[in-house]
């Protein structure tokens, strides 16, 4: 595949597709390191969309995504350019781990941003991707899903910015759940400062990536992609909604459930997507390799379950559940 030596040049012939390595530095044998990028440059002028998937190796549903919905669009009849980053972090993706193996001090992509160019690889990578990619885009999403972790039910999060909430609400019915994220060095945070328009977008995880599940969750993507391209005006037809959204309540952090025992997790009939929960309800047991109960994990608040866990191996410190509350309604 071609390197890309100048991404201005490789953008700008309208009614075509390109892809190509943007480079960001070298391995350790010294062969290019760099990120993949697709485009759909479309014949008439519109917004720039960036669709990016897999900052974190295990979270590969987006990937899928990223690549396949490119081939469902026409440059002749697309208004605007659709950039697709479908692997980010290419050594996360190449080992199935959630951040870069090879990091001794910058192991979550997700929390660097906006990079440094001086930086170890993953900061690197991420000032390459920022300052090149995602600063000429109008709207951007970040695919995402609960990797070797949790299964996740469809979740958006959202910065501070109302562009950010307005994006949110064009990704159509199936996504009615927004989470304000306001971590620091994440994507959010800094699309926020810019002033572009970004979402997360979270959906599935490594426990349910049978062909039939893992198809299911790539067109729910693919759908979400379509209708904030219809609500733009990059493609043709009418954009849907849900009726109203439920903004969830808390930080992100306090709606995990750590796990304070290593050990084999058991599920109760609560521990299940979209289980309605009360405080102080049963939801697993961590148990020993002989059966014997070390800890019964208790629904911290009153609730939904949106993620469960991924693996029946618990360790200590590992965020195992996800349970949410709707604090609030909009329309």
């Amino acid at each position: 595949m071609n390197q890309i030596e100048d991404l201005d040049a490789f953008l700008e012939t309208r009614g075509t597709r390109k892809s190509g390595w943007l480079q960001v530095s070298t391995r350790s044998d010294g062969s290019p390191f760099g990120i993949p990028v697709n485009a759909v440059i479309g014949k008439e002028d519109g917004p720039t969309l960036v669709i990016e998937a897999c900052i974190h190796g295990d979270e590969t549903e987006g990937t899928l995504a990223a690549l396949t919905i490119l081939d469902e669009l026409n440059p002749d009849e697309l208004k605007g350019t659709v950039i697709s980053i479908p692997v980010l972090n290419i050594r996360a993706y190449e080992t199935g781990t959630r951040g870069n193996p090879d990091e001794r001090y910058n192991y979550d992509m997700n929390r660097l941003f906006p990079g440094n160019p001086n930086g170890s690889i993953s900061e690197r990578f991420v000032y390459v991707y920022f300052n090149q990619i995602v600063k000429r885009a109008d709207n951007i999403i970040a695919l995402h899903g609960g990797g070797g972790l949790f299964y996740l039910k469809n979740r958006v999060m959202i910065s501070n910015d109302p562009k950010s909430t307005e994006l949110a609400k064009a990704m159509g019915p199936e996504w009615p759940l927004l989470h304000q994220s306001h971590h620091p060095g994440t994507l959010l945070v800094e699309c926020e400062k810019e002033g572009i328009a970004g979402v997360i977008a979270e959906l599935g995880g490594s426990s349910n990536r049978l062909p039939g599940p893992l198809r299911e969750n790539v067109e729910c993507f693919k759908r979400m992609i379509k209708n904030i391209m219809r609500h733009s005006g990059m493609i043709s037809g009418s954009a849907t909604y849900a009726k109203e959204w439920g903004v969830l309540k808390g930080v992100l952090k306090g709606t995990n459930v750590k796990c304070q025992y290593g050990g084999i997790i058991v599920p109760t009939d609560k521990c299940r997507i979209d289980a309605e929960v009360k405080e102080g309800d049963y939801i697993v047991s961590i148990v020993d390799l002989f059966g014997n109960e070390l800890l019964k994990v208790l629904a911290p608040q009153d609730g939904i379950v949106l993620g469960v866990p991924a693996s029946p191996v618990a360790y200590p410190g590992n965020n195992i559940l996800t349970i949410v509350k709707i604090a609030k309604k909009i329309t």
